[in-house]
């Protein structure tokens, strides 16, 4: 360096914040949304109809978490629990996955509901 020009600055400070907080969303805070909003999907008696504004909320909060997760890969560098870096093909496994298990998990606890297993 000539001591003229400024070091240029690399991918820290704001984008670290982001995609740190971008990796809690997608692998902490969001699933645990969807635990809880499964529990109380759960404990809505049936008297009360199939769907509500719960079930709107979990699909809600599925569709954030894809969305937080191409973000993360797309704009900020997201990493895969090896530590390498993330595709769209990883993106594709995750938005694939999420919306399987999602599925699976939202309809079994409808089916538990229903027959008012809990």
């Amino acid at each position: 360096m000539d001591g003229t020009t400024p070091p240029k600055q690399d991918a820290t400070g704001k984008s670290q914040v982001s995609g740190c907080l971008a990796r809690l969303v997608w692998m902490a805070a969001g699933n645990l949304a969807l635990l809880f909003l499964l529990l109380a999907i759960a404990s809505r008696p049936a008297e009360q109809g199939f769907l509500s504004w719960m079930d709107a909320a979990y699909w809600a909060v599925v569709a954030l978490l894809a969305g937080v997760r191409y973000v993360d890969i797309t704009r900020l560098g997201g990493l895969t629990v090896n530590n390498d870096r993330a595709t769209i093909r990883t993106w594709v496994r995750y938005a694939v996955l999420l919306a399987v298990l999602g599925s699976v998990l939202w309809a079994g606890v409808h089916l538990v509901s229903s027959l008012s297993l809990l």
